[in-house]
């Protein structure tokens, strides 16, 4: 699968560096984007079965969704409709030609060691949401080992959504660990199935404040996780 990600970028990638190379073109950059992740699909026998679009509501808001698989971040551009900006571990700037993506501005590098850098990134993720553009973060902070449960969040995600007053969307995607394990993913062989991915109710943070940061966290980690529990432990029923 992974073979199939760098292939298919070769030549998507003029188009790519074309775009992303002013910032006035990132938003025509996406839909180029989505066609490549379009075609990643296809050729890897991914299935996305998306449920809840409709809950999907006008730009701008922050997008937090479980992560188990590095094929979480391409997934998301068939999932949302319009041109957002991915929040992603400064290491995805070192990969080869993808890390055009973060180096060029359009999606947001956070180097989680440094703090003077990770507050620049959320004043980056500030300034799109206030140019309206939705922000897509997965907060538990990186692929954990006990996927797929869910592992804490962390707490940027949702200052970001109070600062803005703008809503959050937990997306939810089931199975991706099992098309593409993580834990070594340059060892580790993709394979073909069906990705089914939930998105939720919005949930408002109109009138809420920073001291309301820690239960708007847990509501939604409590909403993504009982979500997997349930596909799950429906699996083990069925089996």
């Amino acid at each position: 699968m992974l073979s199939v990600f760098f292939v298919t970028l070769i030549p998507f990638y003029p188009i790519f560096v074309y775009y992303l190379s002013k910032e006035s073109r990132w938003e025509r950059c996406y839909p180029w984007q989505v066609r490549w992740g379009n075609v990643v699909r296809f050729l890897s026998g991914i299935r996305l079965d998306v449920d809840g679009t409709q809950n999907l509501p006008a730009p701008p808001y922050v997008i937090v969704s479980n992560h188990a698989s590095y094929i979480d971040t391409f997934l998301m551009y068939g999932i949302v409709p319009h041109f957002f900006v991915f929040m992603g571990m400064a290491e995805l700037r070192k990969f080869p030609m993808f890390g055009r993506f973060f180096k060029s501005g359009q999606n947001i590098a956070v180097n989680r060691s440094s703090v003077v850098e990770s507050i620049k990134a959320f004043h980056l993720a500030n300034e799109r949401l206030e140019s309206g553009y939705s922000v897509a973060i997965f907060p538990e902070g990186g692929i954990k080992s006990q996927v797929p449960q869910l592992a804490p969040f962390k707490n940027g995600a949702f200052k970001l959504a109070i600062n803005q007053q703008v809503p959050i969307v937990p997306i939810v995607m089931f199975d991706t660990h099992i098309l593409l394990e993580s834990n070594d993913v340059l060892r580790t062989i993709g394979k073909p199935g069906k990705a089914p991915v939930k998105v939720l109710t919005p949930v408002s943070t109109i009138d809420l404040k920073q001291e309301d940061l820690i239960p708007l966290r847990d509501q939604i980690h409590n909403l993504i996780s009982k979500e997997l529990n349930d596909y799950y432990e429906a699996i083990k029923e069925d089996v």
